[in-house]
């Protein structure tokens, strides 16, 4: 039977289907894009698992989603928190030197941890091999092995800078590399590429035969998401080639909804607990379930699934020993 995942990859759902992706793993509930996070994803039952890419010194692809390592998350080999000074770029690190490094859970007293009062992490330091920075690689051949017949989908989403080119590798590597690891890894129909630097997708889709065969999201920033200069986002990203619209859900009104799908976009929105100050808007996800959003990107996908589960049959977890 075909899942909801390879017939909806990168195309709207039909009405009342709400396809569920765990933001970064799920960090509600588990250190940020980390095995221990998919882990938790795949034993809840999801569409699709969310992960952001950068590009180290060594030209590897690490799951990681700041251009630096953040203190409020990251402890070193011996347990303790990073200072925040001096900065440590993703991109200036190799992999050996990232090894020394793991999303060590929330820093007790941070402001980041408040958003995330139900994250399990505190204690788990048996679990380090579950909470080191992964691969790109390290994550897909987790995934596919406890579900080899692809009813979970990947979200990619592509971290470059412009503005100061010294954060990160160019958008051009990133394709190349990226490419070549969704070809290898044979996940392009399973798989939704996003990127706020839409340079990036553009040229991903040049690295395949036929354009169609990768799936790109366009991300559009909270403070902009109502429309791209002179002219609407939908229509912008339909014009560039793109297949799904991810814009932020504090900005999303019904029309944007019907314009995404009149424009043949798939659109699945974000949450921010960083502006709304919680890891779960309830109110915002019952007003856009209720408007015929495709997608949502939750940092609780348990709470969502306790949504869905009135109006929908959920993907089914996985057993993982």
């Amino acid at each position: 039977m075909t899942t909801s995942v390879i017939q909806y990859n990168g195309k709207p759902t039909p009405d009342g289907l709400v396809q569920i992706y765990a933001h970064r793993g799920g960090r509600g509930l588990a250190p940020e894009n980390t095995l221990l996070a998919y882990t938790s994803a795949l034993r809840q039952g999801v569409d699709y698992v969310d992960m952001d890419i950068h590009i180290s010194k060594d030209g590897e692809l690490v799951v990681y989603h700041d251009f630096e390592l953040f203190p409020s998350i990251v402890q070193n080999d011996k347990n303790n928190w990073i200072p925040r000074q001096p900065q440590y770029l993703i991109h200036d690190l190799n992999l050996k030197e990232l090894g020394q490094y793991h999303i060590g859970g929330l820093q007790p007293n941070t402001e980041y941890a408040s958003y995330f009062p139900f994250q399990q992490s505190q204690g788990l330091t048996s679990l380090l091999t579950s909470k080191k920075i992964p691969t790109l690689e390290e994550v897909i051949s987790f995934i596919k092995k406890y579900d080899p017949k692809g009813k979970v989908g990947f979200v990619i989403e592509i971290k470059q800078e412009n503005k100061n080119r010294e954060y990160s590798a160019s958008p051009e590597e990133y394709a190349r590399k990226l490419a070549r690891i969704l070809k290898k890894e044979n996940i392009t129909d399973r798989t939704e590429v996003q990127a706020f630097n839409w340079e990036c997708l553009s040229l991903l889709k040049k690295e395949f035969d036929h354009p169609n065969d990768v799936k790109t999201a366009y991300l559009s920033p909270e403070e902009e998401a109502k429309n791209y200069p002179n002219q609407s986002y939908p229509s912008r990203i339909k014009e560039l080639g793109g297949d799904c619209w991810h814009p932020y859900e504090g900005s999303i009104v019904k029309q944007d909804i019907i314009e995404a799908h009149n424009n043949g976009l798939k659109i699945v929105a974000w949450g921010y607990p960083e502006k709304e100050k919680t890891d779960f808007n309830f109110e915002r996800i019952r007003d856009l379930i209720k408007w015929g959003i495709d997608g949502l990107l939750t940092d609780r996908p348990d709470e969502l699934r306790g949504i869905l589960s009135l109006s929908q049959n959920l993907p089914q977890g996985f057993d993982i020993d």
